[in-house]
């Protein structure tokens, strides 16, 4: 139903708003004619982790725009104020999401765009045009990562995705609203996308994280949920990809874990096996150093009921340092002569070869546990395992929630903008454009 229009002599003439009565703006636009065309653009602004007492918590605000027209408020003069009932898109974020007073239903929309004829006055004349931009941020006080216990097993090459949902209806089963992110992008953008679906305001990098990708698609409930049919409730997808950077881990923990161990097979090899006194107070030396190196995490983490890849790499140095210590004593024991006189440099009657003998052996099995075990297996297949899981890349329909498990993704209609180191150097803190269509919906 439109409002009173002035018709004019024109063939096609623009209409001329009188009056907002007669109107009933509750009722949707296009409600007689098929669905309302919404576009969709996802501002990004802020992501921040903040650790306390082992804790991580996550902040994440931005905006959600949302375009439509209202062909009923075409030629109406842009100095009017929106009737307080006139239609908008009703929304709801999952737990934890909160889309402020656009949620409550107590937000209006604004003019987005005109005409190019003008009012009496000079004014501005709407083309039916509007917008909603709905402010988001997630978590009353942000959201506790510690909670996804598991991915910690991979620390510090650990990953998480988060995921959240805002679901859209009209009150009804019949939804009649029509998602896309297709609004075009500003001229000066083109060469991010000629769609704008995400409005880029953050960093990449907070503390010791970084995000790897923000995935974003449009969908629906794939099963009856809360009373409604399959399809009925059209939603949108986002997720947070985010990852530890390892390279402080790496270079105070790992690396010098990893080089003490080499220093005592080094220190092994080099000290005769009839010097064992030297040998035992160099591994002894190494063995507490082990557990110096350890502390260095003792802060960044929650107190855990498990072993992390880093604890695993510490008792791999550990382990190492005790087969050298067993090995050093067994080829002194199996070899040194029955009387026991034996001092570093002369031992008369020390079987010399049995000793390096035992030695070498000492160092295969060292070396299959540290390369074999601890490195590949220890460290590498389980990483990879753990972050297939849980990690920042898991599939959506692997996440717990309910959003996770009812609702999917509609085909070519998913997308993630990876933000690598490249990207990250070329745009900053500023970038509208699109990201890249997921094709395999059911690995989003």
């Amino acid at each position: 139903m439109a409002g009173k229009v002035t018709p004019v002599d024109d063939e096609d003439p623009p209409p001329r708003w009188t009056t907002f009565d007669g109107v009933d703006w509750s009722k949707r636009p296009d409600a007689e004619t098929g669905d309302t065309h919404i576009q969709v653009v996802l501002q990004f602004k802020t992501w921040e982790i903040t650790k306390l007492e082992g804790k991580e918590n996550l902040t994440w605000s931005g905006v959600l725009e949302l375009y439509w027209t209202d062909a009923r408020l075409d030629g109406c003069p842009r100095s009017h104020s929106l009737p307080e009932n006139i239609w908008r898109p009703r929304m709801t974020g999952s737990v934890g999401f909160s889309l402020g007073d656009a949620e409550k239903g107590t937000k209006l929309p604004t003019f987005n765009d005109s005409r190019k004829e003008k009012t009496p006055d000079g004014g501005r004349i709407s083309n039916g045009k509007l917008c909603l931009k709905a402010n988001f941020e997630l978590g009353n006080g942000g959201l506790n990562l510690s909670n996804h216990l598991k991915r910690f097993r991979a620390f510090p090459y650990d990953s998480t995705r988060v995921d959240v949902m805002v679901q859209f209806y009209t009150g009804d089963h019949e939804t009649g609203l029509d998602l896309r992110f297709d609004r075009p992008n500003v001229k000066t953008r083109l060469k991010d996308g000629a769609c704008q679906h995400i409005d880029w305001l953050a960093t990449r990098h907070c503390d010791d994280f970084a995000l790897k990708a923000v995935g974003y698609a449009l969908g629906s409930n794939h099963v009856n949920v809360w009373g409604n049919p399959a399809g009925s409730r059209p939603c949108l997808m986002l997720s947070l990809h985010i990852a530890r950077t390892p390279a402080f881990y790496e270079q105070k923990g790992i690396l010098p874990l990893y080089a003490v161990l080499a220093f005592g097979l080094l220190c092994y090899y080099a000290l005769e096996p009839t010097d064992l006194p030297s040998r035992i107070s160099i591994m002894a030396a190494l063995f507490l150093t082990v557990f110096a190196i350890q502390w260095i995490a003792i802060e960044r983490l929650p107190r855990l009921p498990f072993s992390t890849i880093l604890d695993t790499v510490a008792q791999c140095a550990i382990g190492g340092i005790m087969m050298l210590l067993v090995g050093a004593c067994a080829a002194y024991k199996f070899s040194a002569p029955s009387n026991g006189k034996c001092a570093p440099g002369d031992c008369p009657g020390f079987k010399m070869e049995q000793a390096r003998t035992v030695d070498r052996l000492t160092l295969i099995v060292v070396l299959i546990y540290v390369v074999g075990y601890a490195f590949l297996y220890g460290l590498v297949y389980q990483c990879l395992q753990i972050n297939r899981q849980c990690g920042c890349f898991r599939p959506w329909t692997r996440g717990k929630s309910i959003g996770n498990t009812r609702f999917a993704p509609h085909p070519g209609q998913a997308w993630r903008l990876y933000t690598s180191e490249k990207w990250a150097e070329i745009h900053e803190n500023k970038f509208m454009g699109e990201g890249s269509p997921h094709v395999d919906v059911p690995t989003w």
